[in-house]
């Protein structure tokens, strides 16, 4: 019952437990011959039967100054053992089950400290047949599941269950590890000059100005309750852009297998792709209507497949999210984050540019633009490569903001100079000052 486990054993109980340990420290007496036999005690459980002894001639001696007094006792009887609380309260523990029941005594623990369940045959034959059965699900969390089990502990003895280090440790011992085929080292351009520019000069600093018309939220997903909320203005729902492309041969690379497993046959390449294009907000999750209704795209990329994603598929895609959020969020100002891809940069086909502008006059500059047909989609050659026509240059924009024409009205190009002059700068003759760094 509650507290009973703490309340001192009765004297005259613990008195009759320290004569047993007398005669059980003592061994069995020779007879007439005298003397007692070599009880056959090894030194571990005989030094912890003769602190009991003294712990429970303390408490039960009247002439013992911590007579009657139960911890008092056990400190004083771990003190002339050279130990301290902890073999105190050992003491008392062992003390209690012997008074209870005599037949429970110490038992010697050498050798058992670090023993491991793997020396257990059988029970390795049933954990190499279970991690069998996981296939590439196999893991030290699915080990420990499996050992933890009712049954498997009632089947093979085991009184306490395993840590998931304990579980690492033997998919090691088993000859398993955690690999996956060597590749070469990758390198990005996150430190290039820049990217660091317009990540410090752009990028943060729009994040900073937005950040308090944007919801918090904590890491469970909730509405973070020591934000501030919405300082001024309309609360901003920031879409975030994401394309992630499928392929049929994708699968796990990286496992626990066994150290001896013999190679396996996979399929040669990523096999055919799928992409999907979609928008995820913090605030509302993908972009969906009650309805049903997104701005999602799939598609399966290749030449002789659906094609491929390309800019005038952004735009499209990124005016039918606009539709749909203004639609659905009226009272939300929002904002499409979309990654640094040179897909999601592309200019009209025939923006300005200066490269390969030539100086002078020519009737051959004009631009390269993709063909399309009566219905507005690109054409493509028997070969399969785009068809492509010749455009002119769209015009510039003078600083007051009326157009420039590239083109004289014959169909000329004016040349780099001509259109330098018309702007009040007055170009060198030479092709070298013409030239411009990328």
């Amino acid at each position: 019952r509650p507290g009973h486990a703490r309340r001192a054993p009765i004297i005259e109980e613990a008195a009759k437990a320290v004569n047993d340990l007398l005669s059980l420290l003592k061994g069995e007496s020779r007879g007439k011959g005298g003397g007692f036999k070599d009880p056959e005690i090894n030194p571990f459980v005989r030094h912890r039967l003769e602190g009991m002894r003294a712990f429970l001639k303390l408490y039960t001696d009247p002439k013992s100054r911590t007579y009657g007094r139960w911890m008092d006792s056990s400190i004083q009887a771990a003190i002339t053992m050279d130990r301290g609380v902890y073999c105190a309260r050992m003491l008392r523990k062992l003390a209690r089950q012997y008074i209870t029941d005599r037949e429970l005594l110490p038992l010697n623990p050498y050798g058992n400290w670090n023993e491991s369940l793997l020396v257990d045959e059988y029970l390795c034959i049933d954990i190499n047949l279970h991690l069998q059965q996981l296939g590439e699900k196999i893991s030290p969390k699915e080990l420990q599941n499996y050992l933890n089990s009712p049954e498997v502990m009632e089947k093979h003895g085991i009184e306490r269950k395993i840590s998931i280090w304990t579980a690492r440790r033997y998919m090691k011992a088993l000859g398993f590890r955690f690999t996956s085929p060597k590749r070469g080292q990758y390198a990005d351009g996150h430190e290039r000059d820049d990217v660091v520019a317009f990540r410090d000069k752009v990028y943060i600093p729009f994040w900073n100005e937005i950040s308090e018309r944007v919801q918090k939220f904590t890491a469970d997903g909730e509405m973070d309750p020591t934000a501030p909320g919405i300082l001024r203005g309309r609360r901003i729902i920031v879409w975030f852009h994401d394309e992630t492309i499928f392929y049929a041969h994708d699968r796990r690379r990286k496992s626990w297998r066994h150290k001896d497993a013999l190679p396996k046959i996979y399929p040669k390449g990523d096999g055919p792709s799928y992409m999907i294009a979609d928008y995820c907000s913090q605030d509302f999750g993908l972009l969906r209507s009650p309805d049903g209704c997104s701005a999602r795209r799939c598609i399966a990329p290749g030449k002789n497949r659906d094609g491929y994603f390309t800019a005038e598929d952004i735009q499209e895609q990124a005016m039918a999210a606009i539709d749909l959020v203004t639609e659905l969020w009226p009272n939300y100002e929002h904002i499409f984050v979309y990654d640094n891809a040179t897909n999601h940069r592309k200019r009209e086909d025939t923006a300005l540019s200066a490269r390969k502008m030539p100086l002078n006059p020519s009737w051959n500059f004009l631009v390269d633009v993709p063909e399309l047909d009566a219905n507005g989609n690109k054409v493509y050659k028997p070969n399969g490569s785009l068809s492509k026509v010749k455009r002119q240059m769209a015009p510039g924009t003078f600083a007051d903001g009326t157009p420039q024409e590239l083109y004289y009205p014959s169909g000329q190009f004016k040349g780099m100079r001509q259109i330098l002059t018309e702007r009040g700068i007055h170009a060198k003759s030479t092709k070298k000052s013409a030239r411009m760094k990328n």
